[in-house]
């Protein structure tokens, strides 16, 4: 189920930006800024009801979320932005080469301590 919140995350990431780029005229930092928010909302959603079943409360989630995704996104960001400032005619690869290199970090982080599953072990016999 990470692969495919990646790829949708790839898909709405890629979608708005390219919107706000070709349709609104917005310059790259901004539409990235903008879409790169969106799939963050988006992405939280999916991680805590669907990737990450934990018994952690919502709130409790959001503020380690909030801090992963944090950091997960000044990354992203700066790693786009120095990506398109030398291949700007191909967004769509640049955007897919930095996510599929911080989806890793992000999986370790989600799964070891933002959404930790606690498992009961079972006393031994």
């Amino acid at each position: 189920m990470f692969g495919l919140g990646g790829l949708l995350s790839y898909a709405l990431n890629t979608a708005i930006f390219l919107f706000l780029r070709r349709n609104v005229g917005a310059d790259d930092r901004i539409a990235y800024a903008v879409s790169l928010t969106v799939t963050s909302v988006v992405s939280y959603s999916w991680s805590y009801f669907v990737n990450f079943k934990t018994s952690r409360s919502l709130r409790s989630a959001l503020t380690r979320y909030l801090t992963a995704v944090g950091v997960g996104y000044v990354l992203n960001y700066v790693l786009v932005q120095i990506g398109l400032s030398f291949w700007w005619e191909k967004p769509k690869l640049v955007i897919l080469v930095v996510m599929v290199l911080i989806a890793g970090l992000k999986f370790l982080a989600y799964h070891l301590w933002v959404f930790p599953q606690h498992r009961q072990l079972e006393p031994l016999p």
